[in-house]
């Protein structure tokens, strides 16, 4: 066995095992975003949604992931949300005018 071939002791860490790092500010910021967007903007929940964004990047691309999809789908629905509300005023009967309106 040379020097290279020395088993691994049980308090060394390896980089597969190593603790992850925190995400930084700016890595939470445009998560929480995008999750406070797609609850409808609700007041007081700041903080639980940061922890929430936090903790999606700490587990990983598949929390990271499941936040864009979130993200992503709250954006279609707004889309959708705004067309309609402008398909609705181009079909929408020109508003009725009484005679002692004029």
């Amino acid at each position: 066995m040379s020097a290279n071939d020395t088993p691994m002791k049980k308090n060394q860490i390896t980089s597969a095992t190593a603790a992850p790092r925190a995400p930084s500010q700016t890595e939470i910021a445009p998560i929480a975003y995008r999750i406070w967007q797609s609850r409808g903007c609700p007041e007081g929940q700041d903080q639980a949604i940061w922890l929430e964004a936090e903790r999606s990047l700490k587990a990983g691309a598949s929390g990271t992931a499941r936040a864009r999809r979130r993200a992503e789908a709250s954006e279609d629905a707004d889309e959708l949300e705004e067309r309609t509300a402008e398909l609705l005023e181009e079909t929408a009967p020109p508003a009725r005018r009484s005679a002692t309106a004029l």
